[in-house]
């Protein structure tokens, strides 16, 4: 009917773990005989069934479902992922954070899990968004919008996780427009002498690369197509140190790739002229007349080649000069035309005198065979003379 009983009963309460199984019994403390104070202490975190017997018998609404929650331990909660300490610009990174107590029990209950990117170069901070799983797992997302590095901070609760804050890398892909190759080295090199030059990456909205890339410079000859790798240094992220030395001489095409691509940059793919230097011993006078007559225009050709025979593919200063064996006489230049960068036409006439030396230099260096004796003569017959011609 309703009314408080008048004399103390056997009342036994107890706590058992739907986790486990576990079963805690709770203390029942009689303050009269119709009322009953129970205190117990969880050692479980989680579901569990509170069922109250009286005289063995359950009272009505036992048992009762009982969510017993814990409390995050900062030092025991973990972030976890690829996008905890790398992203990648204007792209979507992930990672998790899994949150557990002082006794390593995932928490049972929703925590409040801030997490924050703060700019190493000017402070802004960019909030991600943070998604509750479930009560002891948070999926977070953010999109960073510049490529730097970042604090990455993790709160739960208002306190820094486990290893918080993180430091965040966020780098960014070359963009070919906005790449640049630029120094001596090119568009001109000489061989077997070491060229250089310098390679700059930055993103299609032009900031500079933060992290490495693959770069890779190759330097093949359009003569017989043989190809030199150049020697690649990174200076930083962004900036790329190359040097080459090229083993042939003439045009070649000098290509850059990053990461696998080539990079249609400024500068790269570009057409090089490897330049040589010729060596006097290789450079020849083909066409010389010993005995030559008065008045008449004479001609030769001068033929420049490197140490290797190499015909030379760059222009050089080539001087004929002719001195003559009478004190009276004046010595002069011969007029020198280039044909090609290494062929050159020698004309003169010799008006007076009968014997002249003619010195032929190239670049201030005698020639092989130079100087050459000359006789003028009235006649019209022209001796050949023994040096060697093609």
């Amino acid at each position: 009917e309703g009314d408080p009983c008048v004399t103390e009963q056997k009342v036994v309460v107890e706590l058992k773990s739907l986790v486990d199984g576990s079963i805690t019994k709770a203390n029942v403390v009689s303050k009269t005989p119709a009322t009953y104070a129970v205190s117990y202490q969880p050692s479980k975190s989680g579901k569990h069934e509170l069922s109250v017997k009286v005289n063995g018998m359950e009272i009505h609404g036992s048992p009762y479902a009982l969510l017993v929650h814990n409390i995050p331990d900062p030092q025991n909660c973990k972030a976890f992922g690829e996008g905890i300490s790398k992203a990648e610009k204007h792209e979507t990174s992930k990672f998790m954070v899994q949150l557990a107590d002082a006794e390593g029990d995932p928490c049972v209950t929703e925590q409040k899990v801030v997490v924050e990117l703060m700019s190493h170069v000017d402070g802004s901070i960019t909030e991600a968004n943070v998604v509750s799983k479930t009560p002891a797992t948070y999926e977070v997302s953010y999109q960073p919008r510049r490529s730097e590095e970042y604090k990455l901070s993790v709160k739960v609760n208002d306190m820094e996780i486990n290893n918080s804050p993180f430091v965040l890398l966020v780098h960014n892909i070359p963009d070919p427009q906005n790449c640049k190759a630029f120094g001596k080295g090119i568009s001109n090199a000489e061989k077997h002498k070491t060229s250089e030059f310098m390679v700059q990456l930055a993103d299609a909205e032009g900031d500079p690369c933060v992290t490495e890339q693959k770069v890779v410079v190759e330097l093949k000859s359009l003569v017989d197509g043989s190809i030199t790798k150049a020697n690649v240094v990174s200076k930083t992220p962004a900036t790329y140190e190359v040097s080459y030395q090229p083993n042939k001489s003439g045009e070649h095409k000098l290509n850059v790739k990053v990461n696998g691509m080539e990079m249609h940059m400024n500068g790269s793919p570009t057409i090089l002229l490897v330049s040589n230097t010729p060596d006097p011993e290789n450079c020849r006078a083909v066409g010389i007349v010993e005995r030559v007559k008065k008045c008449k225009t004479v001609k030769f050709n001068v033929e420049l080649a490197d140490a290797e025979g190499e015909p030379c593919v760059t222009r050089q200063y080539v001087t004929a000069r002719l001195i003559p064996a009478d004190e009276l006489c004046y010595d002069f230049y011969a007029s020198v035309i280039p044909v090609s960068s290494s062929v050159y036409e020698v004309s003169y006439q010799l008006r007076n005198g009968t014997q002249y030396k003619l010195i032929v230099k190239v670049n201030g260096r005698e020639i092989k065979r130079s100087p050459f004796d000359l006789l003028v003569s009235s006649d019209t017959l022209h001796y050949p003379c023994n040096f060697e011609t093609k």
